[in-house]
């Protein structure tokens, strides 16, 4: 039996010593990726926790999750900027939530999260006065 990987040929019992070495580094080189891929899937679901988004994060046709205080509903939405009478606001486009929300009740009357919440999430985050 024979093993060719990249430039080193492997014959059993002639190169034993260096195929060592060979698997090794290929050990090493494969934990070093796990790594790194771990890092990466722990920032991601870091970013899926939900939590109230600020009004500068709010972005035309994100997917938000939307809620006002005098409901104990949350709904999935996307966003849309608009101007209603004059005056900056932001359009619901699904059919639970359609409606417009003046920007500048925003965290009064209604929020955004940024993945659905718990109920016990939601009840810990205080609506601004």
């Amino acid at each position: 039996m024979n093993i060719q990987v990249n430039d080193f040929h492997w014959e059993p019992g002639k190169n034993d010593a260096e195929y060592i070495k060979l698997l090794e580094s290929s050990r090493d080189w494969w934990q070093k990726i796990a790594k790194r891929a771990i890092a990466k899937l722990k920032a991601l679901l870091e970013e899926q926790k939900p939590k109230v988004l600020t009004s500068s994060e709010l972005q035309p046709d994100n997917l938000v999750w939307f809620e006002v205080p005098q409901s104990d509903e949350i709904w999935p939405d996307l966003l849309r900027k608009r101007d209603w009478f004059g005056h900056p606001a932001w359009a619901m486009r699904g059919y639970a939530s359609a409606g417009c929300y003046l920007h500048d009740g925003y965290g009064r009357d209604w929020r955004c999260w940024s993945a659905r919440p718990t109920d016990e999430q939601r009840k810990a985050v205080k609506w601004n006065d």
